[in-house]
């Protein structure tokens, strides 16, 4: 059993990857572990919290499959690791999504999904069956009211036949890890005790859901009053009891709303594309996940570069320079992930290292 509380702490990965982060501490520039693509910028959704929604109303593009499968199998060649398709748009509207999942699968990548799950049936559900490593749906609303008004559709109950229908396809010896993402919002206070009544409507418990995780909007203007509130609090902690009924554990999320926990000291440098990147639906590569619009901070774009062209690029080694922290105006979870690189590669004098 783990001994760490929450999986969404990804800080201490890089430990699993000694290897990676040793050259990166060295001055190395090694080929990020992860990519994140957007598949489509066609949804079938229009979920109120969605920082794309401007970019889906005018834009339907889609990756090009054999442009698209092409640089998948350069980018494992050079060193990446996974991929977890999310948007964007909804992934699984992709046409080929099916075969996209077996073709990475057979180069040999680990495979996650976030998805709304409404339309994980029929070849998509085998396929993520097959092939995919982890799924999080994201719930906007702990029951069909508060999930309408967020997502602007009726589909809570679909979603939920549907993740019973994923695990009850899957052999016995298959592990596929499901979670729920919920919104954490003023709104969906009044319901949240419902969730487990929907959960046992329909069949589901511990065999099927991981875990279930309340996050709040990271754009949210009260500096963390709300997810500070007392009813917050007596909500998540009625709802924890309610889940370990069903042997499904309660996650918040890593990243903080808080004004206090977001006042951290700021590397020098972003090391967090040494370990992801994204791939959008128009092709462009981006330095940060979180600046997906940012045209400044594309540094290539597939339908035109190959990895290898990108990596090696004038405009990448030129942002490595200069963007750190500090100016980058993105609160996000790779601050603390460059806070510990920064912090065992510029130890302080006092720490004493050396000292366990």
């Amino acid at each position: 059993m783990s001994i760490i509380k929450n999986p969404f702490d990804h800080t201490f990965k890089l430990l699993y990857h000694p290897g990676h982060l040793h050259k990166v501490l060295n001055g190395e520039r090694p080929f990020p572990i992860h990519l994140e693509v957007d598949l489509t910028n066609v949804c079938n959704h229009a979920c109120s919290f969605c920082n794309m929604a401007d970019t889906l109303a005018t834009d339907n593009t889609i990756l090009d499959f054999q442009i698209l499968t092409e640089r998948l199998k350069e980018a494992f060649g050079m060193g990446a690791k996974s991929i977890s398709f999310t948007g964007g748009g909804e992934p699984t509207l992709h046409p080929k999504f099916d075969q996209i999942g077996k073709f990475c699968n057979e180069v040999g990548y680990d495979l996650g999904l976030i998805t709304n799950g409404s339309l994980i049936k029929g070849k998509k559900l085998k396929a993520i069956a097959d092939y995919f490593d982890w799924v999080r749906i994201s719930l906007g609303g702990p029951d069909p009211e508060s999930y309408r008004a967020i997502q602007g559709r009726d589909d809570f109950h679909k979603v939920l036949e549907n993740v019973y229908q994923l695990k009850e396809s899957l052999p016995s010896e298959r592990k596929l890890n499901i979670g729920l993402k919920i919104m954490l919002t003023p709104s969906n206070m009044d319901y949240v005790l419902k969730l487990t009544k929907h959960l046992n409507e329909h069949k589901l418990n511990s065999t099927h859901i991981d875990y279930v995780q309340f996050v709040p909007d990271q754009f949210t203007s009260d500096e963390g009053a709300f997810v500070s509130s007392d009813l917050v609090k007596e909500k998540m902690t009625k709802l924890e009891d309610q889940l370990q009924e069903l042997s499904i554990p309660l996650f918040g999320s890593f990243y903080s709303v808080k004004k206090q926990d977001r006042d951290l000291d700021m590397s020098k440098h972003c090391y967090a594309h040494f370990y992801q990147l994204v791939i959008t639906a128009t092709g462009e590569i981006t330095f940060c996940k979180n600046t997906r619009e940012n045209k400044k901070l594309h540094v290539g774009n597939i339908n035109k570069n190959t990895f290898e062209e990108i990596w090696s690029s004038e405009k990448i080694s030129a942002l490595e320079k200069c963007i750190n922290a500090s100016n980058c105006n993105t609160f996000c979870k790779s601050l603390k992930l460059n806070n510990l690189v920064h912090s065992i590669k510029y130890p302080s004098q006092d720490y004493s290292e050396n000292f366990f």
